[in-house]
């Protein structure tokens, strides 16, 4: 974990001078207009919310992604979190695991550190709909209440070929209105252009 933290704290210190940013606006970009972007993604739980919940199992992502003057992406994106509910002697939980259904928006600057690789900060607003089972329709959980979940993302982009973007991607969120879920989320995914 303090791994994690030390490469982020990294990528936001060091100078813009050690990217090739100035070599990105003479070259054409390699990133295509939109994407379609399927991610495989793990949850663990942060600071409070480690007291009640464990890190869930692996999960899928679905978005679509829109590239902006190839400097800055958007995308919208579905996907189901999993925690694991820790037990409580106190209290009885409706279910071992703890869904939540998640419609994400996203929005990051990309830039080139060395192609084939690119990099990308951003941030996410989220809305989180906590269930008793990852299954639709979502029964809603009645420990956790929904939410607007914010968050900021890094993201490792891996272009392969001309068409194909491979991505790792690090995300910590935290619900807005109750406080009582956070978590970091790490995602692997493959996007292929649209067009």
């Amino acid at each position: 974990m303090r791994l994690i933290q030390f490469c982020l704290m990294l990528i936001l210190i060091i100078p813009n001078d050690c990217f090739a940013e100035g070599s990105l606006q003479s070259e054409p970009s390699p990133l295509h207009k939109s994407y379609v972007r399927l991610e495989f993604t793990r949850n663990y739980p942060e600071s409070w919310t480690q007291l009640s919940l464990r890190p869930g199992s692996i999960q899928s992502n679905i978005s679509y992604i829109h590239v902006v003057n190839s400097e800055w992406l958007m995308a919208l994106g579905v996907g189901l979190r999993t925690l694991d509910r820790a037990s409580l002697p106190d209290r009885q939980a409706p279910s071992r695991t703890l869904a939540i259904f998640a419609l994400n928006h996203e929005s990051g600057r990309v830039f080139r550190i060395s192609h084939p690789f690119y990099g990308s900060l951003g941030m996410k607003i989220s809305y989180l709909l906590p269930s008793k089972s990852g299954k639709l329709p979502p029964l809603r959980d009645p420990i956790y209440p929904a939410e607007i979940g914010a968050g900021i993302f890094a993201q490792l982009i891996r272009m392969v070929g001309e068409r194909t973007m491979l991505n790792l991607r690090i995300d910590r969120w935290r619900g807005v209105n109750s406080t009582r879920l956070a978590g970091l989320e790490i995602a692997l995914g493959v996007a292929i252009p649209t067009n």
